[in-house]
């Protein structure tokens, strides 16, 4: 590490032919202001926007919640291990990072990276008189030029002049332009609790034209600022995420898609959600929680529809199976039995899996057709089937069916518009 230096060489069109060298031993902080050590003062990037750190013998990238983010090649990363030669962007500006031995030469000079100010002037260049053309020579007449040539020379210096003015104002004022902030977006709920998030409902207007807010669809969610606190995952219907809150507390998770690119969801985790019914029959004692279990059972085999059929008893057959396992706990006499339920409670589970895989793809096919009707019989289907407020495709089904809804009535105004 001592014999390496960190050699920086920005190749991109923005701020090209740039180059530092930095010593190996101490993180290097980038960004557009001074108080970095790589200075790249560019809109596109943040004011500190990443940080190159030694970590053994390889070196770490950590994105500094920037704004417009940090790639490597076409993947967005917030912290990665750096190979030699790999090109970072930082915003618009692309820099290869190499490391390179300390006794090779460093450049001979340090350029800053700076976009040139435009120049706002222009001097006319003197017109040659015949002393120039003919040194020693007496002139024995002085010949001027035609009036409409030096009408078109002045002209000329006239609009050279005031386009370098304009073109040198607009690029002062494009320099001015900073990105936009990253759209925070805040969810609060209590410990416990699941709680959907419709990203598309950000993004329409009055209009139902794109708004500031809002993504397309949701292709990644991100890591969760504080993981201890909340967390949160893509469900079955692009435009929901299901936020899962754990302890109380505040935590950022970015959710990742277009046009905007990154969303923050910022969750605040207020009090706890005060626990279920079931919970209080694990206080009991083991032979009042085993007949419990033994009540429990046989409900959901009165219950449980026939193979192949998916409808409100199957949800309600999950629920006493997986309660009946939990007051079972690890009961060795009754193992046996535990098992039998926590089986058939997994083989229901997976055929309900499955019933939701396939009409969540029927009403997304009909919601682009604008078959509302057949959409909407297909939704109280779901809504029938997730009822337990204590899963997360409860939260999910509900909230897709209001944004559902709200398209509904817009699509039946427009219609009675134009009649």
């Amino acid at each position: 590490m001592a014999n390496t230096r960190l050699r920086f060489t920005v190749v991109g069109d923005v701020l090209a032919g740039r180059q530092f060298e930095f010593a190996a031993d101490a993180p290097v902080t980038i960004g557009r202001t001074k108080d970095n050590m790589l200075v790249l003062d560019h809109k596109s990037v943040s004011r500190q926007h990443a940080r190159v750190e030694p970590n053994g013998s390889t070196f770490v990238l950590v994105d500094l919640d920037s704004h417009n983010g940090t790639r490597v090649g076409d993947e967005v990363v917030t912290r990665r291990v750096l190979e030699p030669g790999d090109e970072v962007n930082f915003g618009e500006v692309a820099v290869r990072f190499q490391p390179v031995d300390a006794a090779e030469p460093t450049p001979s000079e340090a350029l800053p990276a700076v976009v040139p100010e435009p120049t706002t002037e222009s001097v006319p260049a003197r017109p040659l008189t015949v002393d120039d053309l003919f040194p020693g020579a007496t002139p024995t007449q002085t010949m001027e030029p035609p009036a409409d040539g030096r009408m078109r020379g002045a002209l000329g210096y006239a609009l050279t002049l005031v386009a370098v003015v304009v073109l040198g104002l607009l690029a002062i004022w494009k320099m001015s332009q900073r990105p936009p902030q990253t759209p925070t977006v805040e969810v609060q709920l209590r410990a416990g609790e699941v709680k959907p998030v419709n990203v598309a409902r950000w993004r329409r207007g009055a209009d139902s034209r794109l708004a500031r807010f809002g993504l397309v669809g949701v292709q990644r969610v991100g890591e969760p600022q504080a993981p201890n606190v909340a967390f949160a995952r893509k469900s079955k219907f692009s435009t929901i995420v299901a936020v899962h809150a754990k302890s109380v507390g505040t935590t950022d998770i970015p959710l990742y898609g277009p046009p905007l690119g990154r969303v923050i969801l910022r969750v605040l985790v207020r009090g706890v959600k005060p626990p279920p019914e079931e919970e209080a029959w694990m206080l009991a004692p083991l032979s009042e929680r085993l007949r419990r279990a033994d009540e429990l059972v046989d409900r959901a085999t009165h219950i449980m529809p026939q193979t192949g059929i998916v409808n409100e008893h199957t949800t309600n057959a999950i629920r006493m199976l997986e309660q009946a396992v939990s007051l079972i706990g690890g009961d060795p006499v009754h193992r046996a039995k535990a098992n039998r339920a926590a089986q058939t409670a997994s083989q229901l589970r997976k055929r309900r899996d499955q019933f939701f895989d396939i009409q969540a793809q029927d009403i997304a096919t009909l919601r682009t057709k604008g078959d509302w009707k057949n959409c909407d019989a297909k939704m109280q289907a779901l809504l029938r089937v997730f009822k337990n407020p204590y899963e997360e495709e409860y939260y999910i089904v509900r909230a897709y069916y209001e944004d559902l809804l709200e398209e509904m009535a817009r699509d039946k105004r427009k219609r009675e518009e134009q009649r």
